[in-house]
């Protein structure tokens, strides 16, 4: 809904990183086609039978789980290879985050936030790159996607 309410507006400078707006267009300003998809697709979602979730722990397992994950003296997170798990000493795992963060030769300390210039660079670069190499420009809008 919000793309058809602003597909004809100019575009605004957006902040990155705020908040989720739970803002929609008022009713008179989607087309009654919108309407009536959503709600037949609400409506679909809630007819559909709901579906058992059998758990692959046992109630053991799923008590342990939860004891690490409510424990705060240890991180948890995913291994740099392959698809396990890592739990860390939150100690050495802060201690070896700083420790690489120090390292003058890789990281440097900014001042302040530069995400709005990495912004206006990145868009620059995507427009020259528009210019030169002819890319096609991909604004796409409620009616395109339901005319096909």
């Amino acid at each position: 809904m919000l793309i058809h309410h602003f597909m004809d507006a100019e575009a605004d400078e957006t902040i990155p990183f705020t908040p989720h707006t739970a803002w929609t267009p008022g009713e008179d300003k989607v087309p009654r086609e919108i309407t009536e998809f959503i709600t037949g697709t609400a409506s679909a979602i809630r007819d559909m039978p709901a579906t058992k979730y059998k758990p692959n722990l046992t109630r053991k397992g799923m008590d342990a789980m939860t004891e690490l994950r409510d424990n705060d003296e240890i991180v948890i997170k995913p291994a740099d290879k392959g698809s396990s798990i890592v739990i860390m000493d939150r100690q050495q795992y802060l201690f070896d985050a700083n420790r690489q963060l120090n390292k003058i030769e890789l990281y440097t300390k900014l001042d302040e936030p530069i995400y709005k210039e990495t912004q206006k660079e990145i868009g620059d670069i995507l427009d020259d790159c528009n210019n030169q190499n002819g890319f096609r420009e991909k604004r796409t809008t409620v009616t395109q996607i339901l005319a096909h």
